[in-house]
C-alpha cells in the first residue's frame, strides 16, 4: 500500500501541524507547510511511494518522512524563478 503524503507524518518528534500543498502523484514530488521543532516551516518536500517503494523518499525505520528545504535555498529558487 502507497502512503500518501498527507499520511507521511514522521518524525512525529520533529513534525506537527502538517499540511500538503501539492501532490504530484505516485512516484513524483509532494510539497507541504509544517511545523518543524516548534517552529513554523516555509517548505518540507518528498518523493511519493510506488508499488514498488511504498513508501517513497526520503523514509527512516520504515516510516515515510518529509525533508525540510533550508530557507536560502527557498530564496535562491524563488530569485531564479523570477529571473525567467
Amino acid at each position: 500500500m502507497i502512503v500518501e503524503p498527507d499520511e507521511a507524518l514522521s518524525p512525529k518528534d520533529r513534525l506537527s501541524n502538517l499540511q500538503v500543498v501539492h501532490n504530484g502523484g505516485p512516484g513524483e514530488a509532494s510539497i507541504a507547510r509544517g511545523t518543524w521543532d516548534g517552529v513554523p516551516s516555509e517548505i518540507l518536500i518528498r518523493w511519493n511511494g510506488t508499488e514498488e517503494k511504498p513508501l517513497g523518499y526520503p523514509s527512516n525505520r520504515g516510516y515515510a518522512t518529509w525533508h525540510v528545504l533550508p530557507r536560502d535555498l527557498l530564496d535562491l529558487i524563488v530569485q531564479e524563478a523570477n529571473r525567467t
